[in-house]
């Protein structure tokens, strides 16, 4: 789901275009996260240091589970799941 358009995209073209507008366009963080929710994803990670974004994401949803994965060890442990 990207944040410039709110959905889900696959075609490569149309990522590149939505990465350059993402730059400038305003955040739909809102309406990006109802989107996951809708297709019924059961978990997303937040990469990076830190849980801003989980946070963000409870406010909206408290069910959708968000972890966060800073480091190798993170990943190993998801993957180990």
């Amino acid at each position: 789901v990207t944040n410039a358009g709110a959905a889900a995209e696959s075609d490569p073209e149309r990522l590149r275009s939505l990465l350059i507008e993402q730059m400038t366009a305003p955040v739909r963080w809102t309406d990006s996260v109802k989107a996951v929710i809708a297709a019924e994803v059961d978990g997303a990670c937040e990469v990076g240091p830190g849980t801003v974004l989980k946070g963000l994401v409870r406010r909206i949803d408290r069910n959708l589970d968000v972890r966060p994965v800073g480091t190798s060890q993170d990943i190993a442990a998801i993957a180990a799941e």
